[in-house]
């Protein structure tokens, strides 16, 4: 890319960088003093593709990272980046297990929360929101209504009881 020189021969560009960095620093939390917390509102983590919990195998979009990832990793990624908490979510290619999100929660209980899957197509779902936030760091349930059979169900209006549960 070509350099634009401002009036007095300054490099444009380096200048944008330095009021960045300049910004930035004098912003940043540390800087400030300030206790601000830093929430990521949306993680996905998933375990491997195992026997107990194999991944579903007409699933279209492939994980964005090879192999597993979990609450280890995440938090590691989370120091990294300066993100003190975040609420991880399952993830669908992973076969919509909650136990790799909850395992985090209870290893990171003061920095992960779980917004869980809940199958609504299960008849042993119903009844489970009672005690739902009961296990460790869930916080909620994550619904997919990108998936045709959910969608379906609240187009039908099957998904009374649900409601009904989470009043």
């Amino acid at each position: 890319s070509s350099s634009v020189m401002d009036g007095q021969g300054n490099d444009q560009k380096e200048q944008e960088l330095r009021l960045t960095d300049d910004l930035l620093s004098k912003n940043s939390r540390a800087v400030k003093g300030e206790n601000m917390e830093i929430v990521d509102a949306q993680v996905h983590i998933w375990g491997p593709n195992t026997l107990e919990h194999p991944w579903p195998k007409d699933f279209r979009t492939p994980p964005h990272r090879p192999g597993p990832f979990g609450g280890d990793e995440l938090v590691r990624e989370m120091d990294a980046a300066g993100v003190d908490r975040a609420i991880v979510i399952p993830v669908s290619f992973a076969g919509n297990h909650n136990h790799v999100c909850i395992e985090a929660a209870r290893k990171y209980s003061e920095r992960i929360g779980v917004m869980g899957f809940l199958n609504l197509q299960a008849p042993e779902s119903r009844g489970r929101l009672a005690t739902w936030r009961e296990q460790p760091g869930m916080l909620g349930i994550r619904i997919n209504i990108r998936q045709r059979s959910n969608r379906e169900l609240f187009k039908e209006g099957k998904l009374e009881w649900l409601f009904t549960e989470a009043q």
